[in-house]
């Protein structure tokens, strides 16, 4: 089961519903909604914002659900019209770039953290364009490269999910990054561990 199932499974559950109550309420097959949760599949931007919509989600479960289908490679659906979608791919990509501009912190990131989760969300940029991703979520995700860059590890949208979950916090710290015994630490192979989670 991925973090997105686990999380879709988390929603549902919260809300007493059950596999086949879901799906009846999105108009969609069991199979799929038991797709989403164990067999890895990404929901689609309709299903997506179809699941916000009638599981009433908070901010912040929308937030998460959000960077998890971005970081598990959540896709723009295809375009029929070719040069449309090569317009929209344009226009979204361009949002993401100006999107992470105004959340960059100087004292915190640089330009190469900006550049970094660009290279590693721009296919998911229609994604992040139709969710209305946040300033917050894109400091979070710039933080997140900050932290990789700093220890060598190439940034993808995995790692910046990875780094984000272990360094999650209800309280949110808006000026400085967390203490770094809190943060995780590569191990041999350059992988992320979860030591920091270890420790609480």
């Amino acid at each position: 089961m991925t973090r997105l199932g686990a999380h879709i499974e988390e929603l549902r559950k919260s809300r007493g519903l059950s596999k086949s109550e879901l799906a009846r309420l999105l108009k969609m097959a069991f199979t799929t909604v038991n797709a989403w949760e164990r067999r890895g599949a990404v929901p689609q931007r309709q299903a997506l914002n179809a699941l916000i919509t009638t599981l009433r989600l908070s901010q912040a479960e929308q937030r998460k659900l959000l960077e998890l289908a971005v970081s598990e490679g959540e896709a723009a659906e295809p375009v029929r019209d070719e040069k449309a979608g090569v317009q929209l791919e344009a226009a979204a990509r361009r949002h993401l770039e100006e999107l992470l501009t105004r959340a960059l912190v100087p004292a915190r990131h640089t330009f190469a953290d900006a550049g970094a989760v660009f290279g590693a969300l721009s296919e998911a940029a229609p994604l992040v364009l139709e969710l209305n991703a946040t300033e917050e979520a894109a400091r979070r995700w710039l933080d997140a490269a900050s932290f990789l860059r700093a220890r060598s590890i190439p940034v993808t949208a995995a790692r910046l999910s990875a780094v984000m979950a272990e360094r999650s916090d209800p309280t949110p710290r808006e000026h400085a990054p967390p203490p770094s015994d809190e943060l995780p630490h590569p191990d041999e192979s350059g992988e992320l561990r979860k030591s920091a989670l270890q420790r609480r």
